[in-house]
């Protein structure tokens, strides 16, 4: 779930704010909030949550901009 969030965080930061009618202070909240109550709750493993996120984010931005690589040689190795 937190790669599908970190993912969107992605897109609306990408395309300031509007992707999708979301505000980037809403995506920080709704993480700030997610990531509180996993670290209220006992059993939940948060680095999971902040690799999980990280992990999005990152696959986002690629998918992004693979399309857009100036050479056509190194595109050919995607």
């Amino acid at each position: 779930m937190f790669g599908l969030v970190g993912g969107l965080f992605y897109l609306v930061l990408a395309k300031k704010g509007r992707a999708a009618g979301i505000s980037v202070q809403r995506m920080v909240l709704m993480i700030a909030l997610s990531l509180y109550a996993g670290f209220q709750s006992v059993m939940v493993n948060n680095a999971a949550h902040l690799g999980g996120l990280l992990s999005g984010f990152l696959t986002a931005f690629l998918l992004c901009h693979v399309g857009k690589l100036p050479d056509e040689r190194f595109r050919r190795v995607f």
